[in-house]
Formats: C-alpha cells, sequence, structure tokens
C-alpha cells in the first residue's frame, strides 16, 4: 500500500466514510459552508471517497461530524493502488487525478469550521467575565476594520488586524489566529488562502 502523509505533503484529505453517514453528514456541510472547489479526488477502498486540499494555517479539528474526517498533520491517507482490508482498491477518480487538476484550497467558511477553537486560558482553565468582554470588544472592533483587498494593500491592512488585536487587546497567537479566520477573513477580497 502507498500512504501519503498530510504534515509532510503540506496536504489535508477530506475523508467521507458512507458506512458511518458521511455523504450525508457531507451534504449538510456544503450545504451550511458552501460548495467545494474541485480538487484533486480518489475513490477510497472501502467505498468512501478522499478530496484533497492545501494544508491551511491553523490548528485543524480531525472529525466535522459523522463519517467525515479531516486528516491532517502526523495522518495519512492511502492512494492509488492500495488496497483496502475489504479488498476494495484505491483508485484515483478519472478527471481529478494528480496531474489531471489542481488541489484546490479550502474555502474560508470550511476552513474556519475546520479551525480549533483556541482554549483561553492555560490549564483548562475557563474565561473569565473579564476575558470574555475583552474577546466581545476584540471580535466588534475586528468587524469595523477594512477588510484586505488585493491589490489595495491588502497584506498591509491583515498585518494591522492582527497587530490590533495581539497588542491592542493583548490577545494569544492562537485566539488571533481564529478570530482572523472567522471575522476578518470571510471579508477579505479574495479571501486569504
Amino acid at each position: 500500500n502507498v500512504g501519503i502523509s498530510c504534515g509532510k505533503s503540506n496536504l489535508v484529505a477530506l475523508d467521507i466514510d458512507p458506512r458511518n453517514g458521511g455523504r450525508e453528514t457531507f451534504a449538510a456541510l456544503a450545504f451550511e459552508l458552501g460548495v467545494l472547489p474541485d480538487t484533486v479526488m480518489a475513490d477510497t477502498g472501502g467505498g468512501g471517497e478522499h478530496l484533497l486540499f492545501r494544508r491551511p494555517v491553523g490548528e485543524l479539528v480531525g472529525k466535522l461530524g459523522d463519517g467525515v474526517d479531516l486528516l491532517r498533520d502526523g495522518r495519512q491517507f492511502l492512494a492509488e493502488p492500495s488496497v483496502h482490508p475489504s479488498g476494495g482498491r484505491y483508485l484515483w477518480r478519472s478527471g481529478f487525478a494528480p496531474g489531471e487538476i489542481a488541489i484546490a484550497h479550502l474555502p474560508a467558511t470550511w476552513i474556519a469550521r475546520a479551525t480549533r477553537k483556541p482554549t483561553a486560558v492555560p490549564n483548562d482553565q475557563h474565561w473569565s467575565s473579564s476575558d470574555e468582554i475583552t474577546l466581545k470588544r476584540a471580535r466588534s472592533y475586528l468587524e469595523q476594520m477594512e477588510p484586505a483587498v488585493s491589490g489595495q494593500g491588502g497584506h498591509s491592512a491583515l498585518w494591522a488586524a492582527t497587530c490590533r488585536l495581539m497588542h491592542g487587546f493583548g490577545l494569544d497567537d492562537v485566539t488571533v489566529r481564529y478570530l482572523i479566520v472567522e471575522v476578518f477573513n470571510p471579508r477579505c477580497s479574495p479571501p486569504w488562502s
């Protein structure tokens, strides 16, 4: 069998397992988050699908719902000509194999869903009421900032937003990344990959 390491290849694989309700979950996610762009795709030996995407920035969750996993750093996926324990083969889907189509980027809505929510305070403590107020104020401030627009100083706008969250509100890098992906990025033109 041929295994491809997600971390080393800088990829993530959306693993849809129909035996665990994956097709229904995937359809619900697509309705909620938007249709995914065409990308490299394989039929798995177990009757499911693998959709490959470039690895987005941030710490990612492993499970998006019943039967839909996001294979990421530290994980691997099997590729053609591997054989599943059931005897089924892993096959690149015609027209969607490597070399036939580019590996796409996940849309911002999917990245926001796949990005782990930050832990507020080390040692699994809960946010205090003052931390909740700070987070709410930071979110509100970020919603009012001008979005990054390609060709119009987009990098500077993103840098300004990041600096304001870190230095102005004193937020840690995980929380800043989460807010940038969830609040700022969807308004950018185009959204950052």
